[in-house]
């Protein structure tokens, strides 16, 4: 049923109820184009209405194109088009035009999201989404483990899979939104996941390391290594510290918007806070900033003197390299080496997985001897 009324404005509003549905309104300058809206919309129900129950199969699909755009918006709810829409949807949308969308509603915290989606937009964005199937999908895998997203060198295995989740996620986004019936990246399996880094600073490494970081030019590496082994917060998570995330009380600092899109709360030991004193800072500024407090501290040779002084290789005899990274390792597998649970690394380090979490720990054989010989010691001792 339409209601027509008139604004103080002069104009005319129309407002037609749909049982079950959103109603539909819409202002004209004048009574005539008022009228002219109201007869079609009410005229398009009426043909819906006569498509549900008619006995022969209706193209429900070609109805809802020849829809006004204000109804089309309410009738895509109804489960008579639902099974339709995605066809609709998937014909006349380009996977350039999806992933625009995705990313504008985008809210979560990963850096390199829209440079990967850039990349399958160049390459595949001309497709209609219906087009996009798994051997496109499998074709740009393979392409990027040959020749890489910058067509110099080819990337790893784990960051295809980061490419193909990232995809995956915005045809699980059009099926929600458009109705879309396939997602073509649902099919095909993960490459298997490196094992990471694994190197990890043993306690003699570590402690020559802080003893080294204490003596840098720069008053405040000491400060960062030791944040960085004992709560195994990520470089990033550092550097975006600020004085006002510090809770004095709780000796407790507030990470927001981490890697994995979730806050997270790091533990702080005695020392630190001691070290964080001796600086403290009122107001929102940087913990870690840099000159004239213009972005975080560039401290690369801070830390390769630091390396250099404690006498850590660089490069191991295995071939592993240490990295800043390589210290939320060092945390990760003190833990686990001194008896921490799995899911208490997992939560303190911020993962969300616990197979994350067994990449990021090392345990070292002498911890494994002592496991078997606690649990097994007593077994055949009086036989």
């Amino acid at each position: 049923m339409a209601y027509k009324s008139r604004l103080n404005s002069g104009k005319f509003r129309i407002q037609i109820r749909v049982k079950g549905l959103k109603s539909i309104s819409s202002t004209f300058p004048t009574e005539k184009e008022a009228d002219a809206y109201a007869v079609r919309i009410e005229s398009e129900l009426n043909s819906i209405r006569d498509a549900e129950k008619a006995k022969l199969p209706i193209d429900m699909a070609a109805l809802f194109r020849t829809l006004h755009p204000d109804l089309k918006k309410v009738v895509q709810l109804m489960p008579t088009f639902a099974r339709v829409l995605g066809e609709v949807a998937g014909n006349e949308l380009t996977l350039s035009r999806l992933i625009d969308q995705f990313m504008f509603q985008y809210e979560k915290k990963d850096p390199n999201i829209e440079k990967r989606l850039k990349w399958w937009s160049i390459h595949y964005g001309h497709l209609l989404v219906n087009e996009v199937s798994e051997d496109h999908v499998r074709h740009g895998i393979n392409k990027l483990l040959t020749v890489g997203s910058t067509g110099k060198s080819p990337v790893s295995p784990q960051t295809t899979n980061r490419f193909k989740a990232n995809l995956s996620s915005v045809f699980e986004f059009g099926k929600n939104k458009y109705h879309l019936k396939m997602n073509p990246c649902r099919f095909i399996k993960s490459k298997p996941e490196g094992k990471g880094r694994k190197r990890y600073l043993s306690p003699d490494e570590q402690e020559r390391l802080v003893l080294a970081a204490k003596k840098s030019k720069w008053n405040m590496l000491y400060l960062l290594i030791m944040m960085a082994i004992t709560s195994g917060a990520r470089r990033g998570e550092l550097e975006k510290l600020r004085w006002c995330d510090i809770d004095w009380e709780l000796a407790q600092a507030h990470c927001k918007n981490t890697k994995n899109g979730s806050d997270k709360i790091l533990h702080l030991t005695d020392v630190v806070m001691a070290e964080l004193k001796k600086h403290r800072n009122i107001g929102n500024g940087l913990i870690f900033s840099g000159p004239n407090n213009a972005g975080a501290y560039d401290f690369r040779m801070e830390w390769m003197t630091a390396l250099d002084h404690a006498e850590i290789a660089l490069v191991n005899e295995k071939g592993e390299k240490l990295v800043f990274h390589s210290l939320r390792h060092t945390f990760c597998s003190t833990l686990a080496n001194t008896g921490a649970e799995l899911h208490e690394i997992a939560s303190l380090a911020g993962h969300k997985s616990i197979q994350t979490t067994m990449r990021y720990t090392h345990l070292d054989n002498k911890r494994l001897s002592s496991v078997v010989i606690k649990t097994f010691e007593g077994l055949g001792a009086g036989v």
